[in-house]
């Protein structure tokens, strides 16, 4: 398994990962290929692929001093791997590559993911619900 930055070959691929419950934004709305593209010429997308196949994907964009994470997903069956871990190490990676000092992983309130920031070292910031 390895992690690289996503390219447009991804985008199908991410597009399916992040439609899920947990990213869905107001009005059910997701990210579709032609959003996701957008972000291919930043530093902050990065997929975990293994033999040619998508198992999951960050995505971000800079602020002026810092990186804000918008979508993060791992394929259900391969959680609990390290993937995860790999993948945010990289998009961590990257924010310092780019010199920001901080980066802000946005999650929704009651997602299982806030445990995952925690132990990856983040803290939990305002409840904006």
């Amino acid at each position: 398994m390895k992690i690289r930055k996503a390219l447009e070959k991804d985008l199908e691929s991410v597009e399916k990962l992040f439609h899920i419950k947990e990213l869905a934004a107001v009005d059910n709305w997701y990210p579709n290929k032609n959003v996701l593209k957008n972000f291919l010429k930043n530093n902050f997308f990065f997929v975990a692929e293994e033999e040619n196949k998508v198992l999951g994907a960050i995505l971000g964009e800079p602020l002026k001093f810092g990186v804000m994470g918008w979508w993060f997903a791992v394929k259900e069956n391969v959680r609990r791997k390290g993937i995860g871990t790999r993948l945010l190490k990289a998009f961590e990676e990257g924010a310092r590559k780019e010199k920001k000092h901080f980066v802000i992983m946005h999650s929704h309130v009651k997602s299982k993911a806030i445990d995952f920031y925690l132990k990856n070292g983040y803290r939990k910031g305002q409840d904006v619900s």
